[in-house]
């Protein structure tokens, strides 16, 4: 019993990085006009606009992709219509995240992700990018 007592408190005290959550009003201006451009930029099927987002093992995982002309007519199909919510942000291990839910389909069913963003470049002024993304399971 003890044993079980135990695992369950490591489980809620939680190990690894900490989140410091916010509330969508409390979310980096910045990061939140980024998650509102990426939206755009889905829904238009805008590869460049999307590209100029991306930064670091985003930008690689995306750039094949997003040369493609076909890949604008898929976004836009898919995303006609589809309606943008921001759920959450914060900072993990000084990185920022926002998590978004995009419902698509006329709202009968929904992509969540968590956008990760840090400055561009060597400098830690630099502008603002999409380092990462993660989809969040519904």
């Amino acid at each position: 019993m003890k044993a079980l007592l135990v695992s369950a408190l490591l489980v809620v005290a939680g190990g690894g990085p900490r989140a410091a959550l916010a509330g969508p009003d409390d979310i980096d201006p910045v990061c939140l006009s980024m998650a509102q451009a990426y939206f755009a930029a889905l829904q238009n099927g805008d590869r460049q606009a999307l590209l100029s987002l991306f930064a670091g093992r985003s930008l690689h995982r995306n750039k094949a992709q997003l040369a493609d002309p076909a890949y604008s007519r898929f976004l836009v199909d898919r995303y006609a219509g589809a309606r943008f919510e921001v759920t959450n942000g914060g900072m993990i291990s000084g990185t920022q995240f926002i998590d978004i839910a995009i419902w698509i389909n006329g709202g009968k069913e929904s992509v969540k992700e968590r956008l990760f963003f840090r400055p561009s470049g060597n400098l830690p002024t630099g502008p603002m990018r999409i380092v990462a993304r993660k989809e969040l399971l519904n």
